[in-house]
């Protein structure tokens, strides 16, 4: 848990640093300022080739250093404790069960590709879809909510267990980014939603 929680943060740190900087600049932050080896700047997404120089000793340790840490601590007997303030484990929730109240400006982001930029929803709620659209979008409604936080774009979920792919479509379709008649099947229109809404209410 801590160290996927490392993993989201240091993604966020990226994505802040690649609106600040860009080209050579960015490349610096990433290699020479945060220690990056340029493999590791290729796998978090960025296509920086063009910059690179050769990796020094720092960079390649950098990726291992907790790994080298650990082990010349294992070599002086010292004990290994458990990292402290660990976020204990979230209930298992769907989006479904997520957005049964609606969200407002709400971006919709993969647990594996939480720096790339997202659509802002407008508004993101289950009665928003129709019928036909909670059934299109089922898997993306079954993903698994890994956490809420205010991101870069402001309020942002975080998913697991769904294609990044179809989460991009979804997200699309939500901003009306798709066919007029797609748009028509898949999203509810303002009547559809007030009576989903007053019948919700009475229960």
């Amino acid at each position: 848990m801590a160290e996927k929680r490392t993993k989201q943060q240091l993604g966020k740190a990226l994505k802040y640093l690649s609106r600040l900087e860009s080209g050579q600049s960015l490349y610096w932050c990433f290699h020479d300022v945060l220690g990056m080896s340029n493999e590791e700047i290729g796998e978090a997404g960025y296509n920086l080739q063009e910059y690179y120089v050769e990796d020094t000793q720092k960079n390649v340790a950098a990726a291992s250093s907790i790994q080298l840490k650990i082990g010349a601590d294992k070599d002086r007997g010292v004990a290994q404790r458990e990292p402290e303030g660990v976020p204990a484990p979230v209930p298992y929730q769907r989006l479904r069960d997520l957005i049964q109240s609606p969200f407002l400006e709400v971006s919709l982001t993969h647990e594996e590709e939480y720096h790339k930029d997202t659509p802002v929803i407008p508004e993101l709620c289950i009665d928003i879809l129709t019928e036909a659209g909670k059934t299109e979008w089922a898997d993306i409604l079954d993903a698994e909510v890994c956490q809420v936080y205010m991101g870069l774009n402001g309020l942002e979920v975080s998913l697991v267990g769904v294609s990044p792919s179809r989460l991009e479509a979804f997200s699309s379709v939500l901003t009306g980014q798709c066919t007029d008649e797609l748009y028509e099947k898949w999203v509810a229109d303002t009547e559809e939603i007030y009576l989903a809404r007053t019948q919700q209410m009475k229960r």
